[in-house]
C-alpha cells in the first residue's frame, strides 16, 4: 500500500483549531465550503480505495492532529482521482499556507495556473497572478498580523491570507489552483464583506479587478502613497491651496479623442501630463478683494478702455454677484498687498488649476487621519509599487457603461522626475551623488476584454526578469475551462 511520503512541516504551537478550519475547506460537506460543481460521492468502493481512505485517515490524525469524517476523506480521495500522493500534496500545501510559509518564485518551473470557477473568478485570478506571481512586493499584506476591525474579524482576515497564500504557493509550485480552492478563496473574501455574489440568486458574479485590489489593499492595510496637490488661482491665498492627499491607487482617465479619429492611439505618458498638470477644479470656494461698481480708480478705467484689464481675460473667477467686480490687481500671490479703502473680500467661487505631485516615500497615515499597521520599512522606498488604472468605461445619465475604445501605447520605461516633488531636499542620490531620476518600470498588467466591467474576461501578464538583463512575460490566459500561464 502507498503511504504518504513524509510528514509536513511542524505546525505552530496551539494551532490545531485553525488548521481544522482550513483544512474544512477542502473537504466537502464542511461548514464553510461551498460544494464542489461536478464531484460525488461514490456508493461502492473498491478494497483498494478503502484503504487509501484509512492511511489518509491516520495521516491526519498523526501529523495534523485531527481526524476528519469518512465522507470528506473520500471527497479528497476522489477529487485528486484517487491518488493519495497528490491529496496528500494538498493537505501539505493547506498547512504550509497556515504556517504563513511562501513558496519562492522559480522562473524555471512549468506553471499550470487556476480553474476559472463558473467562469466568473477570472477577475480574481488575474489580480492575484498580477500581484505576487514573480514579484515578493505585495507579499508583506500575507505574512502580517492583521489589524483589529468594527468590520471584519480578525479571525475571517487570517483565513482569507491563508486562502491567497495557499493560491499563490500552488502557482509558484506549478501546481494547479483547483476550483474548490478558488471557491474558498470566494468563500473568505464575502466573509470579510466582499460582494462578489449576486444578491438574489446568490451566484458568484464577475466584478472589477481595481476594485479588488482596493478591497484587499485596504482590509491588508497597503501603505498609503502620499501625493503634494497645489492650486493655482486669482484669488486670495488659502490654506487648501496647498495640501496632501493619499492614494492606494492612481485612476488615470483617458482623454476622448477627436471625432475624426476615435480610434487614435495616445501614450501613457500625455495621459500622466493631463493627469497631474492639467486639472482644472471649478466650484471652490475662496477670498477675493472686490469693489463697489463704479468705485474703479482713474488708472483702472484706463487699463480698462485699452484692453488690457486682466480680469476678462483670465477665466480664474466665477463671478456669483454682477454688482461687483474683482480687483484685477490682486492675485494669489499678491494677496498680502493693501488694497485701496474702497476694496473688501468676499468669498465667492473660483476656478483653478491643479498640479499633484508624488511624494517619493510611502505614509502609514491618510488626510483623516486613518494609520495603517503595516511596518512602512517592509515596503523600500526605493522599490515603490504605483498602481495604475485606466479609466476604460464611459456612464450615460441611465448608468449604462460603453468601453472607451482608444489604444494606449505603454513603454517598458517611464522617466517620472518631472512627476515627482523636489521639497524633500533629495535631488541627489545618497549612495553615488548622482542627480536621482525617477523612472516607472512596467512589472505586470492585468487587461479586460469585454463592453463592461461585469462582464467578459481578464487575463494578466507578468514580466519575469532573466539572465544577461533579458527577460519575459508570463501570461495568465484561457484555455479551455481553465485558466493557464505560458
Amino acid at each position: 500500500m502507498q503511504k504518504p511520503s513524509s510528514a509536513p512541516r511542524t505546525r505552530r504551537p496551539g494551532s490545531p483549531f485553525n488548521v481544522w478550519k482550513n483544512l474544512s475547506s477542502i473537504f466537502y460537506g464542511s461548514r464553510s465550503s461551498s460544494p464542489p460543481p461536478t464531484f460525488q460521492l461514490i456508493t461502492a468502493l473498491t478494497p483498494d480505495q478503502e484503504a487509501k481512505i484509512e492511511t489518509l485517515t491516520n495521516y491526519l490524525l498523526e501529523y495534523v492532529g485531527v481526524r476528519p469524517e469518512y465522507h470528506q476523506v473520500q471527497t479528497l480521495l476522489g477529487q485528486n482521482n484517487w491518488e493519495l500522493k497528490e491529496a496528500t500534496e494538498e493537505i501539505k500545501d493547506l498547512l504550509d499556507a497556515d504556517e504563513g510559509l511562501l513558496v519562492p518564485f522559480d522562473n524555471r518551473r512549468i506553471m499550470l495556473g487556476a480553474e476559472n470557477d463558473e467562469y466568473t473568478s477570472c477577475y480574481i485570478d488575474s489580480l492575484l497572478f498580477a500581484m505576487f506571481i514573480p514579484f515578493s512586493t505585495f507579499e508583506p499584506l500575507l505574512l502580517s498580523t492583521p489589524a483589529v476591525s468594527t468590520f471584519v474579524k480578525p479571525l475571517d482576515a487570517r483565513r482569507l491570507q491563508t486562502s491567497i497564500r495557499l493560491f499563490v504557493n500552488r502557482l509558484r509550485s506549478g501546481k494547479l489552483v483547483t476550483t474548490r480552492i478558488v471557491r474558498q478563496l470566494r468563500e473568505d473574501l464575502a466573509c470579510c464583506g466582499w460582494k462578489g455574489r449576486d444578491p438574489r440568486s446568490r451566484a458568484f458574479t464577475q466584478e472589477d479587478t481595481s476594485e479588488l485590489f482596493l478591497f484587499l489593499t485596504e482590509l491588508l492595510e497597503l501603505p498609503y502613497l502620499p501625493f503634494q496637490i497645489r492650486l493655482f488661482h486669482g484669488a486670495n491665498a488659502d490654506n487648501d491651496d496647498d495640501r496632501l492627499m493619499t492614494e492606494r491607487m492612481l485612476t488615470l482617465s483617458i482623454p476622448t479623442p477627436d471625432a475624426a479619429s476615435p480610434k487614435s492611439p495616445i501614450s501613457l505618458e500625455s495621459i500622466l501630463v493631463e493627469h497631474f498638470y492639467n486639472n482644472m477644479v471649478t466650484g471652490i470656494k475662496r477670498q477675493v478683494a472686490i469693489q463697489a461698481s463704479g468705485a474703479r480708480t482713474a488708472k483702472e478705467k484706463e487699463r480698462a478702455a485699452s484692453g488690457d484689464d486682466i480680469s476678462e481675460k483670465v477665466p480664474f473667477l466665477d463671478s456669483e454677484n454682477p454688482a461687483l467686480s474683482v480687483d484685477p490687481a490682486l492675485s494669489s500671490s499678491s494677496a498680502s498687498a493693501s488694497v485701496s479703502s474702497s476694496s473688501t473680500t468676499a468669498e465667492v467661487a473660483v476656478s483653478a488649476w491643479q498640479v499633484l505631485e508624488l511624494l517619493p516615500f510611502y505614509s502609514g497615515i491618510n488626510e483623516q487621519g486613518d494609520y495603517v499597521h503595516q511596518h512602512t520599512r517592509e515596503f523600500p522606498d526605493r522599490r515603490m509599487i504605483l498602481p495604475l488604472v485606466l479609466k476604460r468605461y464611459a456612464y450615460d445619465n441611465y448608468g449604462q457603461a460603453s468601453r472607451i475604445q482608444r489604444d494606449v501605447f505603454i513603454p517598458h520605461e517611464i522617466n517620472i522626475s518631472n512627476f515627482v516633488s523636489k521639497d524633500d531636499g533629495r535631488e541627489v542620490c545618497e549612495v553615488c551623488g548622482n542627480p536621482l531620476r525617477y523612472v516607472m518600470e512596467l512589472r505586470s498588467v492585468v487587461c479586460h476584454k469585454g463592453d463592461s466591467p461585469n462582464a467578459g474576461h481578464y487575463v494578466a501578464y507578468c514580466s519575469v526578469p532573466g539572465e544577461n538583463d533579458e527577460g519575459s512575460w508570463l501570461k495568465l490566459g484561457e484555455c479551455d475551462t481553465f485558466l493557464f500561464c505560458i
